[in-house]
């Protein structure tokens, strides 16, 4: 996964941590939601399961930084370079 800008590590670390107390609070089974894990693994996320977070940290807020804007659309060559007709046949 490219990252447009490499995170600090105060960054990674939080989400570790966040990853690794998710994966404790999911010891407790796999629908486990987040509103009962202690100590929370996160100060907000869309997740609700910890099985969730730990499968895509992405949605918390310490590990943002994990998803990428997607680049933008290669214009396709041979499109742009068919002619166009100009109705005056013959």
């Amino acid at each position: 996964l490219p990252l447009e800008e490499r995170p600090n590590s105060a960054d990674v670390d939080r989400c570790v941590s966040t990853i690794e107390l998710a994966g404790e609070c999911a010891k407790g089974g796999a629908n486990t939601e987040l509103a009962t894990c202690m100590p929370a693994p996160t100060l907000k996320t869309t997740a609700s399961s910890a099985c969730d977070l730990v499968r895509e940290p992405e949605l918390s807020t310490e590990c943002a930084f994990l998803i990428v804007d997607p680049a933008p659309p290669v214009p396709d060559a041979a499109a742009e370079a068919a002619p166009v007709d100009s109705g005056t046949g013959g």
